[in-house]
């Protein structure tokens, strides 16, 4: 059969974006390529047109069409799917992320013939197998499907328990020359699935609660097969010049890490990116990172408020340890990245402060900042419902815009603080940085201006927004001449 697959991969906050390495996508091309399938990849980092678009399905000559969704693309990828309706009569499926987790809605519209709930390493090759054959998806787990009216939804299948009996995944899906990291010659690698940890806000439990009579959703390679994936992407893609770990966690337990440290230092030794929790990191950690070539360890830190960290996003984390695990990446020659959400539940103009202020304390080279999403099947998204918080807005991305509504904080008050959220991190830490007792008294001035009523929010929304049209039209002035270095 021919599969054509569209993956939506917008993000209007990232100037010359030019699309990122999807691994589920590649994990299902090298299953769909294996069991004789062919496969096209029409990667959308950019809003077609409705005749654009339906020229790309019409090239690929597809017998199915399969779209990878999370909930941020649904919107747009219905759309989608209804301009290939208008072109082709061949099935059309949608997978991934929000079709498992929220499965009753997308199977409800009318532009959806079949979805996969679940991986779909096994299930999708099994489904081209037996629509090739023509007798229809019948039992294939995982698969939902209609016909005549009716719905049949299929069991879910007990997940691949070990990771290291997978295939790699079939990077040449990708055009790699074309994507936003790879122009750096930076490479996205992933080791593990899920996330052993259970933020109230993060879909990685919710898809943990999917799976949860069937399997043990978190799941890592050992260390050998991490590396043997290594070798053969630095083999493969010799101009390669650093990694990017993209799992949630950098690593399960520090038998792993000492293990895969040993066996990178002799067989890799690139630099890397990494994402660790603050509670994983000790002084032995942070220093075997520094030894194996750690270019920037990211932390999640989310809220500097510790009652919305732990009550509202479920993260077990006190401001002692988050400061701790700075304090010993930067004393290990470690540069570091510090994540933060605001606009959360509950969220206060003085919480989304303490967030800026923390942040700014713990002397971080790179702060970045997002606002906060609920994605259905999530704790925090059952914590807005019960709330009133929910609205009917819907955004591309988590920092394009609201998604809730709260009475305590004003969406203002949320792109006030996102938009200039960089800017007052340095000023906080060009304060901090002066003696006693200017830094008192600026600090006692920064609050009382950032925490007025009379503070023109909108105004300076509109400067950053200018400011920030201006730098794009630079930086993508620049990279027709010289892409920046990762």
């Amino acid at each position: 059969m021919n599969v054509t697959l569209v993956l939506p991969d917008l993000r209007t906050s990232v100037a010359g974006y030019s699309g990122a390495f999807a691994h589920g996508i590649a994990y299902l091309s090298r299953y769909l390529r294996k069991a004789g399938h062919s496969v096209s990849l029409l990667h959308m980092t950019s809003v077609p047109s409705k005749t654009d678009f339906q020229a790309g399905i019409a090239a690929t000559t597809p017998d199915l069409v399969g779209f990878s969704v999370i909930y941020h693309f649904f919107p747009i990828a219905r759309q989608w799917a209804e301009w290939a309706k208008e072109i082709t009569s061949v099935p059309i499926i949608f997978g991934g992320t929000y079709p498992t987790l929220d499965p009753e809605t997308v199977i409800s519209d009318p532009s959806v013939d079949m979805l996969c709930r679940g991986e779909g390493e096994q299930a999708f090759p099994e489904l081209c197998d037996a629509l090739e054959k023509g007798v229809g998806p019948g039992s294939v787990r995982n698969i939902w499907w209609k016909q005549d009216g009716k719905t049949t939804r299929n069991e879910i299948r007990p997940l691949v328990a070990n990771l290291d009996s997978l295939d790699f995944p079939d990077y040449s899906v990708h055009d790699y020359d074309g994507l936003f990291f790879t122009k750096t010659d930076t490479l996205s690698v992933q080791f593990s699935r899920g996330c052993p940890f259970s933020c109230h806000y993060c879909s990685s439990r919710a898809l943990a609660d999917v799976y949860s009579a069937v399997g043990r959703y978190h799941r890592f390679m050992s260390p050998q097969r991490a590396v043997e994936l290594l070798v053969h992407l630095k083999t493969s893609y010799p101009r390669t010049e650093c990694f990017v770990f993209n799992d949630s966690i950098l690593f399960p337990k520090k038998s792993w890490l000492e293990t895969f440290s040993q066996l990178y230092g002799s067989q890799v030794g690139l630099p890397f990116v990494g994402n660790c929790r603050p509670e994983l990191l000790d002084r032995d950690v942070a220093h075997t990172l520094r030894e194996m070539g750690c270019r920037l360890v990211c932390f999640g830190i989310e809220s500097g408020n510790e009652t919305i960290n732990q009550q509202v996003l479920g993260r077990r984390l006190t401001q002692e340890q988050i400061r701790r695990a700075f304090d010993m990446a930067h004393e290990a020659g470690l540069r570091t990245v510090a994540y933060s959400i605001l606009g959360c539940p509950f969220e206060t103009r003085a919480t989304l402060l303490e967030t800026v202020k923390l942040v700014a304390a713990l002397k971080t080279e790179i702060a970045t900042s997002y606002i906060f999403y609920p994605f259905p099947g999530t704790r925090a998204y059952e914590m807005c419902r019960d709330s009133g918080f929910l609205t009917n807005r819907h955004f591309l991305n988590n920092d394009d815009g609201v998604m809730i509504k709260q009475p305590q904080l004003s969406d203002t008050e949320v792109l006030f603080f996102h938009g200039w959220y960089k800017r007052l991190v340095r000023a906080y830490d060009f304060i901090y940085g002066l003696p006693q007792p200017a830094r008192g008294i600026l600090v006692r001035v920064a609050d009382t201006m950032l925490l007025s009523r009379h503070l023109p929010c909108k105004v300076l929304i509109a400067i950053k927004t200018l400011l920030r049209t201006l730098r794009w039209r630079i930086l993508l002035m620049k990279r027709v001449h010289a892409p920046a270095r990762f």
